[in-house]
């Protein structure tokens, strides 16, 4: 009986080992693949925010006759000249979101409007693909139990080799 009890618990041990081992070993590995594509997105009409403006020196033909509002300075021509310098006010704006940043700079003459300096656009899809792989059908069993032999019911031990036909 001393013997049985060893026996028994070699073949318990020897099962937990081999269960242990091929436990992870035949599931369903999952691997997950990212990829980042950028889009282009159109943008109708940005809410502006607060602009600067600055003083600049331009050169203004003669003929070019702007409204007395966007005129700073009052220039005495000389006769002869076809230009003229003047101050004129260029307006920095910035306009950004979550999305993008931009930039916009250039004189306010008239219906003259500032012009784009730059764009920074920051669209990401993220993308993730999970594969599954399969698992093994082929299968390696221990168990412990009882067997009825010529001698009455006994304790058994056993290894199986075989293929799994159902999964669940």
């Amino acid at each position: 009986m001393k013997r049985l009890i060893l026996y028994l618990l070699a073949a318990l041990a020897a099962g937990a080992l081999l269960f242990g081992w091929g436990y992870r070993r035949g599931a369903a590995s999952v691997v997950v693949e990212e990829t980042t594509r950028i889009d282009t997105v159109f943008y109708p009409r940005p809410e502006p925010l607060p602009g600067t403006y600055r003083l600049a020196d331009i050169s203004v033909p003669v003929l070019l006759f702007a409204p007395p509002d966007t005129v700073t300075e009052t220039v005495v021509v000389k006769v002869g000249a076809d230009s003229v310098q003047m101050k004129v006010a260029m307006e920095t704006r910035p306009y950004s979101d979550s999305t993008y940043r931009a930039q916009v700079s250039g004189p306010r003459i008239g219906n003259l409007r500032p012009t784009l300096d730059w764009i920074e656009t920051y669209d990401r899809t993220t993308t993730q693909q999970q594969v599954v792989t399969r698992r093994s059908r082929f299968a390696l069993t221990a168990g412990v139990g009882a067997a009825y032999t010529p001698q009455g019911f006994q304790p058994t031990v056993g290894v199986g080799v075989g293929i799994i036909l159902w999964q669940f």
